[in-house]
């Protein structure tokens, strides 16, 4: 009698490439407007070679004027180990920082930025790996520039300086909406990368899984392109 042993097939990984970023000259950008002036949430993978410079993750900013709609980047050289987002109208500018290490050299972390307009305040919230990093913050500036064309990797109003990330980015992903804690869970899916267009959270804005291309998977056209030496790596979450 011949035995045979059943040959069983795996799916294949939902992620296999992540955006490779070297510090130095690569980033990705679009042409397509991207953000919001109401409510918004930000989630992205990040990965940096290095913890010890500010380094930008993404920018939505006014190239001439600064300082308007959004941008978010690491704040790192202190043992906080901190990444900050700002957001404004060129004047008046509100700040909120995480809480301490959020982002570490040489290691995946998932994280979350979300906002929202109470009438007469911001409140801005942040998440890692599914767990509120510091606490929610309250923040007075309501007036918001519209967005701008992202940037992913360095900053669009380099005044100050490029400041470049040098790293992984993976899963970046907008919505016109606010999170809560279930859609947080929802969107972290325990460490587990997933299709985040099938997320209940809604008016997806854009959604870049780096597959070897900036196709925005959204379906909202804001295709990112590859510039300065930026590639892919199959380094993923």
């Amino acid at each position: 009698m011949s035995h045979r042993r059943a040959i069983t097939q795996q799916a294949p990984s939902f992620n296999g490439r992540s955006l490779a970023l070297d510090g130095a000259t690569g980033f990705a950008s679009t042409a397509a407007t991207v953000g919001s002036t109401g409510d918004l949430t930000v989630a992205f993978w990040a990965y940096p070679n290095s913890a010890t410079a500010v380094q930008q993750i993404l920018s939505s900013q006014e190239s001439v004027a600064g300082l308007q709609n959004w941008h978010i980047y690491m704040q790192a050289g202190t043992a906080s180990k901190i990444v900050t987002v700002g957001w404004g109208n060129g004047t008046n500018y509100n700040l909120h920082t995480s809480g301490a290490n959020a982002i570490a050299s040489h290691v995946w972390r998932h994280i979350i930025w979300t906002r929202r307009w109470t009438g007469t305040e911001w409140k801005s919230s942040w998440y890692v790996n599914g767990a509120m990093s510091g606490a929610e913050a309250t923040r007075p500036y309501g007036s918001i520039k519209a967005a701008t064309a992202l940037w992913v990797g360095r900053t669009n109003y380099p005044v100050f300086g490029s400041f470049f990330w040098g790293g992984r980015l993976d899963e970046i992903a907008l919505w016109g909406a606010y999170a809560d804690t279930d859609a947080v869970a929802e969107i972290y899916n325990g460490g587990a990368t997933h299709d985040l267009t099938a997320v209940s959270l809604a008016s997806m804005l854009a959604y870049w899984r780096w597959e070897q291309d900036g196709t925005d998977s959204s379906g909202n056209g804001a295709t990112a392109t590859l510039t300065g030496g930026a590639t892919y790596s199959t380094d993923v979450p």
